[in-house]
């Protein structure tokens, strides 16, 4: 069965819901921004530095300059947009490129931390003793090196893209502007600041391309690059995409057949411990010492009374148990997977691991109460999905790795040293900047921002 290709408008589409605004030559085109890359709970700590020049500019000052050269603001003129790093196979690492991986590591940090309700701290140190911020470039150096790489390898193997992949890429400009523009459109409609009698067809498809098209590159102004560039870096990903399916999908020289996938299975579940089964629990975590031994008492007549069963009739009276006891919904009846390594109450595995297939057991008093198991029949065919995804990750990550060494491609060197802090600091005031600079307000008197 052929492997499914990932969608790159997956990664495009990224791009088609974060717009933004600033202005350009001095023309204001305005765009919204459904939702701020930060809030004041994510923005970063770091060390105080000198006043930076850029911050004493008004918001519209700081988009334009940022328009004319993004690398080089945010760099503080180290690269320029064009400047090319690299080059392979025909392709080329962009400054501009290289900054877009810089920026999305920031993003996706923020993210991380932000959700796990903590701060980021760029000058916390790593394990090899550079900042967080340093390391982050560092890691961009690496994702940039995956994707030359892979793009160019896809060449030497002649891959070439399907309809769609390919169409995505022609009409990649379009459809952003147009995506961006549509946003705006509506956005502006909401706010009465424009009415729709008031324009033909034509008339509204043209102000949605102009405003889509600035609101596009201002929207790669937020993700510290340019469309140009980001173009480029979805070029290399639908090609790197494209060769994963080329050497591992229906018919791939890499393509693991029903016995290799098989063998690979069995290793996994071997070196896994990999066992399935069911639960009931009688929850004791807030009983007295005389509730605790009432629920005991449930359990152990529960585990007695399913011991006399076997196949359809245990499976049945399991489920009606745990519907009568477990209150938890702590798999919900349905069949868990677990391993050696899972993070589950002390007891609980080890029990189910040591018995046989269909049979019962209870664990001994855990922080929650009692654990009826029922250890069910293997089901390896559920792991294909799993042991597929590993093997192949393992293995494309191995081959690309191997053209970098081939060709020179050095990870560490692709992206010059710059100022971090100063990088991430200025980021975070475009970002600033332009939401404020994008905001669509209201047509009335209380001149309300539109949500």
């Amino acid at each position: 069965m052929k492997m499914k290709r990932k969608l790159t408008a997956l990664a495009i589409a990224a791009v088609l819901i974060a717009g933004c605004g600033s202005t350009v030559g001095g023309q204001t085109a305005e765009s919204t921004k459904t939702e701020s890359t930060k809030t004041e709970s994510t923005k970063t700590e770091s060390t105080e530095s000198a006043a930076d020049p850029a911050e004493e500019m008004s918001d519209e000052e700081l988009a334009r300059l940022a328009s004319g050269d993004i690398t080089a603001y945010l760099t503080d003129g180290a690269m320029h947009d064009d400047d090319v790093l690299a080059e392979e196979g025909g392709y080329r690492l962009t400054a501009a490129e290289a900054s877009f991986y810089i920026a999305y590591q920031y993003y996706t940090a923020q993210n991380y931390y932000a959700a796990n309700d903590m701060t980021l701290d760029l000058d916390q140190k790593t394990s090899d003793g550079s900042t967080y911020a340093e390391f982050m470039r560092q890691y961009a150096g690496v994702q940039a090196a995956r994707m030359l790489a892979g793009a160019a390898l896809a060449g030497e193997e002649d891959v070439a893209l399907d309809e769609e992949a390919a169409r995505e890429l022609e009409t990649f400009f379009e459809e952003n502007a147009k995506s961006h523009g549509e946003t705006r459109w509506y956005s502006e409609l909401s706010a009465e600041l424009i009415a729709e009698e008031d324009f033909t067809e034509e008339e509204k498809e043209a102000w949605i391309l102009e405003k889509g098209e600035t609101a596009f590159r201002h929207s790669m102004l937020s993700m510290g690059t340019t469309p140009e560039a980001y173009r480029e870096y979805a070029e290399k990903y639908q090609y790197m995409t494209a060769l994963q399916d080329h050497y591992f999908g229906e018919g791939g020289a890499y393509a693991l057949s029903d016995e290799e996938l098989a063998s690979r299975i069995e290793d996994y579940m071997l070196e896994n411990g990999v066992v399935w089964g069911r639960c009931i629990l009688f929850n004791a975590m807030n009983a007295t010492e005389e509730e605790a031994e009432a629920l005991k008492k449930q359990a152990e007549d529960a585990l007695a009374e399913l011991q006399g069963l076997s196949g359809d009739e245990l499976a049945d009276r399991f489920t009606a148990l745990q519907t009568q006891y477990d209150q938890s919904g702590y798999t919900a009846g349905e069949i868990q997977m677990y391993t050696n390594s899972d993070s589950l109450v002390p007891g609980y595995y080890e029990t189910l691991a040591g018995l046989a297939e269909s049979e019962t057991g209870l664990t001994d008093r855990t922080a929650y109460g009692w654990f009826v198991l029922l250890r069910e029949p293997e089901q390896p065919s559920l792991l294909e999905d799993t042991v597929r995804t590993a093997y192949v990750n393992e293995t494309f990550s191995g081959m690309i790795e191997a053209y970098e060494e081939k060709s020179g491609i050095d990870p560490e060197k692709l992206i010059p040293e710059i100022d971090t802090e100063l990088y991430f600091s200025r980021l975070d005031a475009l970002g600033d900047a332009l939401t404020r600079v994008d905001q669509v307000v209201s047509a009335h008197p209380a001149g309300e921002e539109s949500k």
